[in-house]
């Protein structure tokens, strides 16, 4: 079995201190769309901690429930996932610049939170129905 076919079965991912090349001046806004269902079909659990070289991220894996990311250095965010019931961000947009924004659609999102972060320009999260648990803590100007 080759290893490509081990990460298209893995449920599980943590990923600390990693250098990325930054492609989005070549590939468009989002850059490489790495975490995506065809990417990672069968991830349940998404950790990103301390990664450069990534100012635009995109996750849409179609089975993924849980997602940390922690002190990213983030120009835009755009989050999707029918099945998504946790999301925290943290630290990841303190210094939000021109152009910023965040988009979330997550329908079965349980837990929210949104840490350490700025106010971005545009910032659109779609209705929440099964929200039970949300902690907002914005960093200072």
């Amino acid at each position: 079995m080759s290893f490509g076919l081990y990460l298209l079965s893995l449920q599980s991912l943590s990923l600390t201190r990693m250098d990325f090349l930054d492609s989005s001046h070549s590939t468009g806004a989002l850059g490489v769309d790495l975490f995506s269902g065809y990417s990672f079909p069968c991830l349940k659990k998404l950790n990103i901690k301390r990664c450069r070289g990534m100012s635009d991220l995109k996750i849409s894996c179609r089975n993924l429930k849980d997602i940390r990311v922690f002190d990213m250095g983030l120009k835009s965010m755009d989050i999707s996932g029918m099945r998504l019931e946790g999301i925290d961000i943290s630290f990841c947009f303190a210094n939000c610049i021109n152009g910023s924004w965040v988009n979330i659609f997550g329908p079965n999102l349980k837990s929210f939170a949104w840490m350490g972060n700025g106010i971005t320009d545009k910032f659109s999260i779609r209705s929440f129905p099964a929200l039970k648990r949300s902690n907002f803590f914005f960093a200072p100007h």
